[in-house]
């Protein structure tokens, strides 16, 4: 096998070997930080939140959004983007997958910053 393709291939095999496999249909939980492998050609990591949400004891005239930014990783390249909880559609589609975002735990009660390492994340992944 040539060396220019047996790198990259090698490179994915220890990236994918420490995703986490997901089940397709069911919901399942992340945190910023965590990799998840789709198939043998698709995984994807949690990067960071931003979370716009209006903190539950205030009342605001928007009741704002959470955007969760992620990286999908496929052979040869990888794609930054972005899945809000609320707006946008609440879906993406990659490598034939749709990627929703269901609900983000905690809310901020008065307006405190919440660690990024505190956020839990409820994904699901169905094949279109």
């Amino acid at each position: 096998m040539d060396q220019k393709i047996s790198l990259p291939i090698l490179i994915l095999s220890l990236f994918l070997a420490g995703c986490e496999r997901i089940a397709l249909n069911e919901p399942f939980s992340a945190k910023v930080g965590d990799r998840f492998r789709v198939d043998s050609n698709l995984s994807f990591s949690v990067d960071s939140v931003n979370d716009y949400r209006c903190p539950l004891l205030f009342e605001c005239i928007w009741g704002g959004d959470v955007k969760m930014f992620c990286t999908f990783y496929e052979p040869h390249h990888d794609t930054d983007t972005a899945i809000y909880l609320v707006s946008s559609g609440n879906m993406i589609r990659m490598g034939g997958y749709s990627f929703k975002l269901l609900t983000v735990d905690p809310q901020s009660q008065r307006g405190e910053l919440i660690p990024q390492n505190e956020y839990k994340l409820d994904i699901i992944v169905q094949k279109e």
